[in-house]
């Protein structure tokens, strides 16, 4: 039988050494606190089964990569599997030796260290420095205050890169403020960034140095024209100094802190009954306008739909504050007053607490059903004279004069009933035409909405249809509205009266 030489070099590949052995190697044995450290389990084998790991001594594992790799020496070919591990320690790390089975045999790696180093931050004199600085190093929760990252580097520094890590603050709410400066001081050239930063949840905390990787074009030594397109890169790492910060709890269990006002109007004050009235209430100032809180009004026997705040923030006059907005639909058969809504902060220039209150507002209700307290007049009463009391026994105790009083009683009360029975079908029967013709008749989801909201406790149909026209209108949705299931309601309504 011929062998040609491809099929043979294919066998000889393919025969893979059974030889088995297991080794922890680690790729990064020093680093600097923050950075991110590896180590790998390698396997030299065909069947390789690796431990399963999540965490080293309490430090959590980030990532895994796998790698395989097949070499050939001497005319023997080996396969090797390789896992890489991913982790961030803060303090010297020891890792304990891990069983592999390889080809049905368990083997033992070695054991290994990785040191963690406190970074040196960059000082002035350096060919390159890195700062950070706080605006105010004692704050309130929801206070700001403003963080600097400063960036100097030689005039005469040859950078082709520069890339900063993320700032990352945990309990802080951080937002970059503008572009970028970029000054002289001395033989240093600066660049500026500046962050807002608020405090959300108290307590005393350290800012651990920012990193940043700085690239340099090392010539080739050859023609400056190819240096420009071939140079190569020499990457170098520099560290900006740690920052502690100390957060006050806020006093009287407030969360928003600043200077704000509050507002509360309507569209109107006299309305039908069982038609909306809308509110809008508005909080302006300048603070941690993000934090404030939806609004759950709910008072009286009126039914009230809060609609999901917006909030418009910025800077104005170098402060930051915004608008916060809420609006809601009140719907009543009756007079109402809506009642005062308060607000309460930590004002930055009081160095207290202080409550803010919107105006009460009444509302008028036309054709409101009357009160069935108020439907009845008290009788003028008088003391009887002895010949109405005689009369009366009289008529007891006429027997024809009782069946008849009953009968006529009788009668009156089945007319009674009839006649109100009828009325309420028919109120109810034009009530329910005038809703379906109101319904066909709409064009936009803010008069279909306006229109349901009296209904919204009616139906789950209804209840639904108005949460979906409330994404359309306050959350840009595209919902569409099932105009004939709600038309098949009311009909049904109608049918039975």
């Amino acid at each position: 039988m011929k062998l040609s030489l491809g099929s043979a070099l294919l066998a000889l590949f393919l025969c893979v050494s059974v030889y088995g052995n297991a080794s922890l190697r680690v790729d990064t044995p020093a680093i600097y606190k923050g950075e991110v450290a590896e180590f790998s389990i390698v396997a030299d084998g065909e069947d390789v089964e690796f431990p399963q790991i999540s965490q080293v001594n309490g430090v959590a594992v980030l990532g895994v990569k796998n790698s395989q790799s097949i070499s050939m020496i001497n005319g023997k070919v080996s396969k090797q599997t390789a896992k890489t591990y991913r982790l961030k320690p803060e303090k010297a790390l020891n890792l304990p030796a891990y069983s592999v089975k390889i080809d049905g045999k368990t083997y033992t790696t070695n054991e290994a260290k990785i040191e963690v180093l406190e970074p040196e931050k960059s000082k002035e004199g350096d060919e390159f420095v890195l700062e950070l600085k706080f605006d105010k190093n004692e704050l309130y929760v929801g206070e700001s205050t403003k963080l600097s990252v400063i960036f100097k580097r030689k005039i005469n520094a040859n950078i082709s890169k520069a890339q900063l890590e993320n700032i990352n603050l945990n309990n802080f709410w951080i937002r970059k403020l503008g572009d970028n400066t970029q000054s002289r001081e001395g033989d240093y050239i600066v660049e500026k960034m500046v962050y807002l930063v608020f405090a959300q949840k108290s307590g005393e905390y350290e800012v651990s140095p920012l990193a940043m990787d700085i690239a340099k074009a090392q010539s080739r030594g050859g023609d400056p024209f190819f240096d420009m397109f071939m140079s190569d890169l020499q990457w170098q790492k520099i560290y900006s100094n740690p920052l502690k910060i100390s957060v006050k709890p806020l006093p009287g269990g407030v969360e928003n802190f600043g200077k704000f006002s509050i507002s509360a109007y309507v569209d109107k004050n006299e309305t039908n009954a069982n038609e909306p009235v809308n509110l809008t209430i508005e909080i302006d100032g300048d603070g941690n306008i993000d934090d404030v809180k939806k609004f759950n009004l709910n008072f009286g026997d009126a039914m009230v739909y809060n609609n999901e705040p917006s909030i418009k923030s910025g800077f104005k006059d170098g402060k930051y504050g915004g608008k916060f907005t809420q609006k809601f639909a009140i719907v009543s058969d009756q007079n109402f007053t809506i009642p005062s809504v308060s607000f309460s902060y930590f004002d930055e220039d009081l160095g207290a607490v202080k409550t803010v209150k919107s105006n009460k507002i009444k509302i008028y209700v036309k054709n409101a059903p009357a009160k069935s307290a108020s439907s009845f007049k008290e009788a003028n009463l008088q003391t009887p004279t002895k010949k109405t009391e005689q009369n009366i026994i009289n008529a007891q105790e006429n027997p024809y004069v009782k069946w008849l009083n009953l009968a006529v009683g009788f009668v009156l009360g089945a007319l009674t009933f009839y006649l109100f029975t009828k009325f309420k079908f028919r109120k109810k029967q034009e009530k329910s035409s005038s809703v379906l013709l109101k319904i066909k008749a709409a064009k936009s989801d803010k008069e279909l909405f306006t229109l349901l909201l009296p209904y919204a406790n009616d139906s789950k149909v209804i209840k639904n249809t108005l949460c979906m026209l409330e994404e359309n209108l306050y959350k840009n949705a595209k919902n569409i509205i099932d105009k004939k299931s709600l038309l098949e309601y009311f009909d049904d309504e109608e049918s039975k009266g």
